[in-house]
């Protein structure tokens, strides 16, 4: 995928295949959670889009495994407590390259009800991704197979010559 299809999706005006972000990690539907928070915040755009790319959430889930490079996939505004099963956040995480982490916050700031981000250096999400799927056996059940390519692709395009540096 080319770097402007994924500006266009988190844009919202991607069209999506088979192997795309958008297709493999979609942003929430619209609605309310049971605590009454949007499931798909408004996102306003920053700037910054020559040294960052900026993906859901669900692309590094599960969250078992992810919470300790992007934390918990609930707004970081909201109490851990009483959620329902079918409560989805719309997190969203900026992985980075080439600019401070100060920068990145100030352009891409969490407001509550406006915008949660999490910050990764392109690095870190390197060392993730190799470590998770060197974890996982592609052959082992339908889950992790999926897995496996919804992190592989989701490594491919942060390294991909089209992705900002």
């Amino acid at each position: 995928m080319l770097w402007s299809t994924l500006v266009a999706f988190v844009l919202g005006t991607a069209q999506a295949n088979e192997d795309s972000l958008a297709t493999l990690c979609p942003p929430p539907s619209e609605g309310q959670n049971s605590d009454g928070s949007l499931r798909r915040l408004p996102y306003p755009h920053h700037g910054l889009e020559s040294k960052v790319q900026i993906v859901p959430y669900a692309c590094f889930e599960p969250q078992a495994a992810a919470f300790e490079l992007v934390g918990y996939g609930w707004y970081s505004w909201s109490d851990a407590c009483c959620f329902q099963p079918s409560d989805v956040f719309d997190v969203r995480v900026v992985v980075y390259h080439g600019v401070s982490e100060s920068d990145v916050r100030t352009h891409y700031p969490t407001q509550p009800g406006v915008a949660d981000y999490r910050y990764v250096r392109l690095e870190n999400a390197n060392v993730f991704l190799d470590t998770q799927l060197s974890s996982l056996d592609a052959d082992e059940a339908e889950w992790a197979k999926a897995l496996f390519h919804r992190w592989s692709v989701l490594q491919q395009e942060l390294n991909s010559p089209k992705a900002p540096r």
